[in-house]
C-alpha cells in the first residue's frame, strides 16, 4: 500500500503491504506549499431551530453571473487591480463545503476547476444550526453540475436542490416523515443510465442505515409536472435494521455495467464497514472493513478513480473522533493508500470527496477537518498524495467541523 505524506517541502512515499487496519495514533505532523487559492472567511452567527426548515427564507450571496466559454479555452490574465470572471469548462463541475453544527448553517460553492467561490448559501434560514451534508451533480441536464443539500441531525430531513448556474433553490422535498430528526447523508450518480444524476441518501442515526434512490427525471421532468412529494425508486437497508448508527453514501459504477452502484459507509457504533450495492437492484456487490472491525468511530465514503487506471477506487475516512486519515482501496477491499491532509495530533475525524477537480480524467481526493479544528480545506492528487489547493473555508476561529461534497 502507498502511504502518501508529505514532510516539509517533500512528499514522502512509502510502500507497504497490509491489510485494513487500525488508523495510525500519531505520525509526522504534516506541512504543505500553498496555492494561490481563495480564502473565504464568512462569519457565523448562533440562532435556534425555525418551526419549519423548508419554508425559512434560505438566502444566497456572492454569486457572480455564469459564464459559459468553449472547452478548450484557457485562463486570461487580468491587469492588477481589475476584475474578471474566470473561465470555466462545459460542462462546468462544482464543489461545496457546508458548516457543521453550531452556527448558521452555510454551504461555500466553488468553481472545481478555478476554486473561484461562486456563493455562499444559507439553505434552511440563518436560525437554522444543526449543519448540513452536501452533494453536487448535474441533475437538471443542463451540464452544469447542482447543489444538493441535506438537513443534518436535529432537524426534519429536508432536500434542497440549488441550481448550479445561478444557485437559485430549484426544489425541496422531505427524505423520510417530518418527526425523523436524525440528519442525512446523501449523493449523486446515474442510476438509470440516463445521463442524468440521481440522488441517493442515507439515514443518519436512529433512523436504521436505510438507503433510497430519487430519479433526477422525476425529480426535474422534461414534460409534465413534477410531482410534489418524489417517490424513492429503490429503498433497502444497508445494514441489519436494527443498527441505528445511520449510513453514509456515495456512487461510482464499480461493476462497469454502465450505472452508479452505492457505496456505503456504517455510521458511528458499527464497526468500519463499507458496503457496495449494484445500482439497478441493489444486489452486494463487495463488503469490507476500512480499519480494524473494532475501530466503531463510523467512517464516511467516496469514491472515484484516484490512479488513472479507469477503474473506481473506494476511499473512506473517520467520522468521530479518529485521525484525519483517508484509505483508497480497491472495490474488492485491498488497501491502496493511505492520505494525511492534516496531520495526525486532531482526533476529531475529517470529511473527504473524490471529484476530478483539474479534468484530466483522474480524480483528486477534497478533504475537510473535522470538529474542534481550524476549518481547513485541501485538494490531494489521488495518484501523489500532494497538496494541489489548500485554503480556509470559514473564520479561523469556526471549529463546528466541515463537510464536502
Amino acid at each position: 500500500m502507498v502511504r502518501h505524506s508529505q514532510a516539509v517541502n517533500s512528499i514522502s512515499l512509502r510502500l507497504e503491504s497490509l491489510e485494513a487496519r487500525e488508523v495510525p495514533a500519531a505520525l509526522i505532523a504534516q506541512e504543505r506549499t500553498v496555492l494561490e487559492v481563495p480564502a473565504a472567511p464568512i462569519a457565523q452567527e448562533r440562532g435556534s431551530l425555525p418551526d419549519s426548515a423548508s419554508t425559512a427564507a434560505a438566502t444566497v450571496t456572492n454569486a457572480p453571473p455564469v459564464q459559459t466559454v468553449d472547452s478548450n479555452a484557457t485562463a486570461t490574465e487580468h491587469s492588477e487591480g481589475s476584475v474578471g470572471l474566470p473561465l470555466r469548462a462545459v460542462p462546468r463541475s462544482r464543489f461545496a463545503v457546508s458548516s457543521g453544527p453550531g452556527g448558521t448553517t452555510q454551504v461555500n460553492v466553488y468553481d472545481s476547476a478555478t476554486n473561484a467561490m461562486l456563493g455562499i448559501i444559507t439553505p434552511f434560514g440563518r436560525d437554522f444550526t444543526y449543519g448540513a451534508r452536501v452533494a453536487t451533480g448535474d441533475l437538471t441536464g443542463d451540464d452544469i453540475e447542482d447543489i444538493v443539500v441535506a438537513a443534518a441531525a436535529g432537524s426534519s430531513p429536508w432536500v434542497k436542490i440549488y441550481d448550479g448556474g445561478t444557485l437559485a433553490e430549484i426544489r425541496t422535498f422531505l427524505a423520510y416523515g417530518f418527526s425523523f430528526t436524525g440528519g442525512l447523508f446523501v449523493a449523486t450518480g446515474d442510476f438509470d443510465a440516463d445521463g442524468r444524476k440521481d440522488i441517493v441518501t442515507g439515514a443518519g442515526a436512529g433512523g436504521g442505515p436505510h438507503i433510497q434512490v430519487f430519479n433526477g427525471k422525476d425529480l426535474f421532468p422534461t414534460t409534465g409536472r413534477a410531482s410534489s412529494v418524489p417517490n424513492a425508486s429503490q429503498s433497502y437497508f444497508a445494514y441489519a435494521p436494527t443498527f441505528l448508527g445511520g449510513v453514509s453514501v456515495a456512487t461510482a459504477d464499480i461493476d462497469g455495467d454502465g450505472r452508479s452502484d452505492v457505496i456505503t459507509g456504517a455510521g458511528p457504533g458499527g464497526g468500519p464497514h463499507v458496503q457496495v450495492f449494484s445500482g439497478k437492484d441493489h444486489k452486494s456487490l463487495a463488503s469490507f472493513f476500512a480499519y480494524e472491525p473494532t475501530m466503531t468511530l463510523g467512517i464516511l465514503v467516496t469514491a472515484g478513480d484516484l490512479t488513472g487506471d479507469g477503474k473506481a477506487e473506494i476511499a473512506t475516512a473517520p467520522m468521530l473522533g479518529g485521525a484525519p486519515i483517508a484509505r483508497s482501496f480497491t472495490p474488492a477491499g485491498k488497501a491502496v493508500a493511505d492520505y494525511i491532509p492534516f496531520g495526525t495530533d486532531s482526533r476529531n475525524g475529517a470529511s473527504v470527496s473524490a471529484q476530478d477537480v483539474d479534468g484530466d480524467g483522474i480524480a483528486e481526493l477534497i478533504l475537510a477537518t473535522g470538529t474542534k479544528t481550524p476549518p481547513q480545506v485541501r485538494v490531494l492528487s489521488g495518484k501523489t498524495g500532494q497538496t494541489m489547493r489548500e485554503f480556509p473555508a470559514f473564520v479561523p476561529d469556526y471549529s463546528g467541523g466541515l463537510y464536502v461534497g
